[in-house]
C-alpha cells in the first residue's frame, strides 16, 4: 500500500473499530463489575454489548446519510468564493488588477486577458493597445459588411 492508500478516510472500517471497542469495553468492565458485586448478576452483558454496538453503527450510518449533507450546508458553502468579489483562501482577489480592468474595459476578450498578462508576458498597456486594434478591427467589418435583407 502507498502512502496515499494508507491515510485515506475509512469510516465503515473505523465505526466498526468504535463499534468493537465500545463492545470490549462494556465486557470487561461489565464483567470486572458484577464480579465486585456492583451490577446485578442478572444483567446480561453480552447483550448490553451487542445493543451498544449497534446503536454506534446504527449512528455511523446516520451521520453516513445525514453528514455529508450537513458539511455541504456549513461548512463547505462557506469556502466557496462568491461570483461578484471572486477571492482566494487568504482574500486576495483572484484576478489582478490589470486583468479586472481589461475585463472592464474590453469584456468581450476576458478570457485573453489572463494568459496575455501572466503566460503570454505582455504588459498591461501592450495588452489594452492589442484589445483596442481587435476591437477596432472588428467595428470596421461590421461596418463594412453588406446589410442582409430580411
Amino acid at each position: 500500500m502507498t502512502t496515499d492508500q494508507t491515510k485515506r478516510p475509512e469510516p465503515v472500517t473505523k465505526a466498526g473499530q468504535l463499534a468493537g471497542a465500545i463492545a470490549f469495553a462494556l465486557l470487561a468492565s461489565g464483567g470486572l463489575l458484577r464480579t465486585l458485586g456492583w451490577l446485578p448478576v442478572s444483567l446480561d452483558m453480552e447483550q448490553v454489548a451487542d445493543d451498544a454496538s449497534n446503536v454506534v453503527l446504527a449512528g455511523a450510518g446516520l451521520w453516513a446519510l445525514v453528514g455529508p449533507w450537513l458539511l455541504a450546508r456549513f461548512r463547505a458553502r462557506d469556502q466557496v468564493t462568491p461570483l461578484a468579489d471572486p477571492q482566494d483562501r487568504d482574500c486576495r482577489p483572484l484576478m489582478s488588477p490589470e486583468e479586472a480592468l481589461l475585463a472592464a474595459e474590453f469584456p468581450e476578450y476576458t478570457e485573453l486577458a489572463p494568459y496575455l498578462l501572466g503566460a503570454g508576458g505582455m504588459t498591461y498597456d501592450v495588452v489594452r493597445d492589442h484589445f483596442q486594434t481587435l476591437r477596432a478591427a472588428a467595428d470596421r467589418r461590421a461596418a463594412t459588411a453588406p446589410a442582409t435583407d430580411r
